[in-house]
């Protein structure tokens, strides 16, 4: 179970930094007539592991901003930004990573085996259009540096090459 002041600290620091790079990118890339994209609350994965963090949604609940276009964050046990993906529907996306383990209302099972630290957190930024996405996400990946854009096996092009025996 996370109950450790210093886990809270550093995930209010964690997000306050993602805070100030989501306000900077509006400041300085998009019009400033449009309205300055907001960060949802955090989505608890596993809540039996994570129910002391207060202020959570919490699995099986709609996803966060689940029916817009935006870009999502996961995040590891310890607060740790592991990933910074884009969605024309975040919803949709995010039930491409996580769903139900035996059916509906059950616990929440993780896809892809392929995270080297295990997912437990989701956060969500909507916007307006799917195409300002791609831009918001790229800002955030240069900025915030993932680990698993960064170094993990979603950012290794050869895992989309064939697979060729060569003895």
């Amino acid at each position: 179970m996370i109950v450790d002041h210093m886990f809270t600290h550093q995930f209010n620091m964690q997000m306050h930094e993602i805070d100030a790079a989501v306000s900077f990118y509006h400041a300085n890339w998009r019009h400033p007539d449009l309205y300055v994209p907001t960060l949802s609350p955090l989505y608890s994965l596993f809540p039996s592991e994570t129910h002391a963090v207060s202020g959570l949604l919490r699995w099986p609940s709609s996803w966060p901003n689940a029916d817009s276009p935006g870009v999502y964050l996961i995040f590891a046990a310890d607060g740790q930004l592991l990933y910074v993906g884009k969605s024309r529907s975040l919803g949709t996306r995010l039930d491409n990573y996580f769903r139900y383990s035996n059916g509906r209302g059950s616990d929440c099972h993780i896809v892809d085996s392929g995270w080297h630290f295990k997912p437990c957190f989701v956060a969500t930024i909507p916007l307006l259009e799917s195409f300002e996405a791609a831009g918001l996400e790229e800002f955030l990946i240069d900025r915030l540096d993932p680990w698993e854009n960064k170094h993990g096996s979603r950012r290794d092009p050869a895992r989309f090459l064939p697979q060729t025996n060569q003895d």
